[in-house]
């Protein structure tokens, strides 16, 4: 009998996580004037199952990238980081600027779980072996013809925010950075 009801009580779970995901406004495109977020639409309990689709997307996004068998160019990597993390910006954005303006206590508290998360998310990034060495072969071979001065820039700030990130630091300084960026986000 226990079985039965932990069994029932599993599947509401599940049944209700599923239609969270169906209805959430962040995981579909937005039906608005100008692809304006539909705030009348979105709730406070939209925005943690967001995130963690958001990162589990851009998890995958990356190792896309980092798995690609091709040689790294811009356009297979750079270009690539740069266009991933889509929702997860879309979500941060209504997310933060709700918090800055029209906060409250659920809004914070969830907060509180999404900061060390997308702090984890970015070192996770950041500190991606496979992924920095993609990004500096091509930083190696910048200066061959053929990037437009807008890439050229991208692909610079691409990879000073990887080295100012922590990607060349040995093990121990990637644990200690990782630590200390986990305590700043608490």
């Amino acid at each position: 009998m226990q079985r039965l009801i932990l069994i029932m009580v599993m599947a509401s779970v599940t049944f209700a996580a599923a239609q969270t995901q169906s209805t959430n406004p962040f995981l579909s495109e937005y039906d608005t004037p100008f692809g304006a977020p539909p705030f009348e639409s979105i709730t406070d309990e939209h925005f943690l199952p967001a995130f963690k689709e958001a990162v589990k997307q851009q998890k995958q996004e990356i190792d896309t990238i980092v798995n690609n068998p091709k040689p790294a160019t811009f356009e297979n990597t750079i270009e690539a980081l740069e266009v991933s993390g889509a929702l997860l910006t879309k979500v941060s954005n209504v997310f933060f600027n709700l918090m800055s303006a029209d906060t409250n206590d659920n809004l914070q508290e969830i907060a509180k779980k999404v900061s060390p998360m997308l702090s984890a998310h970015e070192d996770d990034i950041s500190l991606n072996v496979k992924l920095y060495e993609r990004v500096k072969t091509v930083y190696r071979k910048k200066d061959t013809p053929g990037l437009t001065t807008e890439q050229s820039k991208l692909l610079e700030e691409r990879y000073k925010s990887f080295v100012r990130g922590g990607a060349d630091l040995d093990d121990k300084g990637k644990q200690q950075l990782r630590k200390i960026n986990t305590e700043l986000s608490l």
